[in-house]
């Protein structure tokens, strides 16, 4: 199967959960159809004409920008405005766009911790931390035989907590599924072959606020991961 637009969202978003973005702002998937196959990403940081241009030079059929195309919904798409003009050329030459901004500066992968790792930072904390009322569904597949590591990062990082009680979590069993592409470095089997393997559903519950250092924490079990949603 084509890795696709829906795919790189996808991706994005666990790098970069919506749910961090600032009320104001509008990231994610904003042009392009999810079905579309996107073999070839470029990555910038505005998402402008040049960008385009060196997109179709190097035959990308995806961009991923920081800085985003659209912030309020769109009255018209005309091709005498910048942003209807970028609209009309992305539809034109079938190209999606994804963004990740404050989501991703708010992200335990984002950009201010890789500073903060340039600079040796150990006790590092939010200037202005994420806190938005009530809370969500994490859930985490990982392969069987893990469970206990993953719950006990999700504890650590504040999910999993209900009245006076921690490690809260429900999991299920089941069987994934997944094909690894090349330069994929799967937990079990081999790139171009087809994989199946045990796992759990762990499901915790977790304040907002406390979203980013779960992430931190859970997505250091990368060999430990299938995939992370939030609900």
């Amino acid at each position: 199967m084509p890795f696709t637009l829906g795919d790189l969202a996808g991706l994005v978003e666990r790098i970069a959960p919506a749910q961090l973005a600032e009320e104001w702002d509008n990231a994610g998937l904003q042009a392009g159809d999810p079905a579309a196959p996107a073999p070839r990403v470029l990555i910038g940081l505005e998402p402008e004409q040049s960008l385009i241009e060196e997109a179709l030079e190097r035959g990308a059929r995806a961009i991923v920008t920081h800085h985003p195309l659209i912030f309020r919904p769109l009255r018209a798409v005309r091709a005498d405005d910048r942003v209807g003009r970028i609209v009309l050329r992305l539809a034109r030459e079938g190209l999606g766009l994804v963004v990740a901004h404050t989501n991703l500066d708010k992200s335990p992968a984002g950009p201010n911790a890789a500073l903060a790792d340039c600079l040796g930072l150990e006790r590092r904390r939010w200037l202005k931390p994420h806190t938005e009322s009530g809370g969500c569904k994490l859930v985490v597949f990982t392969p069987k035989g893990h469970e206990a590591a993953v719950i006990a990062a999700l504890a650590e990082g504040g999910a999993g907590v209900i009245g006076k009680y921690t490690h809260c979590t429900f999991r299920a069993e089941g069987i994934g599924t997944y094909l690894p592409q090349e330069g994929a470095r799967p937990y079990a089997g081999r790139p171009g072959r087809f994989e199946e393997a045990e796992e759990w559903r762990l499901e915790a519950v977790c304040p907002r606020e406390r979203l980013p250092r779960v992430l931190e924490l859970v997505l250091r079990q990368e060999r430990r991961l299938m995939i992370v949603q939030i609900f």
